[in-house]
């Protein structure tokens, strides 16, 4: 774990920042620099939850770069961190990762969402 010796409180003040930032920024630039923020931040048991939903809400972004570079960069952790989910969701997981068109409609990155909130046994995220 990356921050094992970071101050729990510390990194969810992160998350709600960096969060703040991103919510209704039209800055692209900005939002390309979050996602690997909370993808990171996936890997913090306390704050595993708060990052999951924030990585969902950005998987269901109305940019098509922001959609697939998230999918990207989701699915890259899972590969090496073979913990985040059991073995019996680790390829079902991958696989919406891999096969849903994120860079198309943003219905199909919804189902897409729809599909991972399932696995992953979370609410789906709201704005």
């Amino acid at each position: 774990n990356t921050f094992q010796s970071v101050d729990a409180a510390l990194l969810s003040k992160i998350h709600s920042a960096t969060l703040d930032e991103v919510s209704e920024t039209s800055d692209f630039e900005k939002v390309v620099a979050s996602v690997p923020v909370f993808v990171a931040l996936l890997s913090v048991d306390s704050l595993r939850d708060d990052a999951v939903g924030s990585v969902l809400l950005l998987l269901t972004h109305p940019w098509p770069r922001i959609r697939t570079l998230t999918a990207q960069q989701f699915f890259e952790f899972v590969i090496a961190n073979n913990s985040f989910v059991d073995d019996e969701n680790f390829e079902a997981l991958t696989e919406i990762l891999s096969v849903t068109p994120w860079d198309s409609d943003l219905s199909l990155a919804a189902e897409g969402v729809e599909s991972l909130c399932q696995l992953l046994q979370v609410a789906k995220p709201t704005r």
